[in-house]
């Protein structure tokens, strides 16, 4: 899996976290205006009133943060063949 692959796929998931559904994948190329829009019509209710360009630099953040997870077990050879 590539990494551009690795990443998208972990934002589609934590967008999933914050969204009443996952990022659609034909999304994720789209352009900023058409992702938050799409945010705002998918907000979880804890994230109603909240301005949608956080509520989308959460899950980025998410996504981050989750990748360097990954990789950190991967250099200490905790995860291998796709198992932790």
């Amino acid at each position: 899996m590539s990494y551009a692959h690795m990443e998208n796929t972990l934002f589609r998931w934590a967008s999933g976290m914050h969204l009443t559904e996952h990022f659609p994948e034909e999304l994720l190329e789209a352009d900023e205006e058409l992702q938050l829009q799409w945010c705002e019509e998918h907000c979880i209710e804890a994230n109603e009133y909240r301005d949608t360009t956080n509520v989308l630099n959460d899950i980025n953040e998410m996504t981050r943060d989750v990748g360097l997870l990954i990789e950190y077990f991967v250099k200490e050879g905790k995860l291998k063949y796709g198992k932790v």
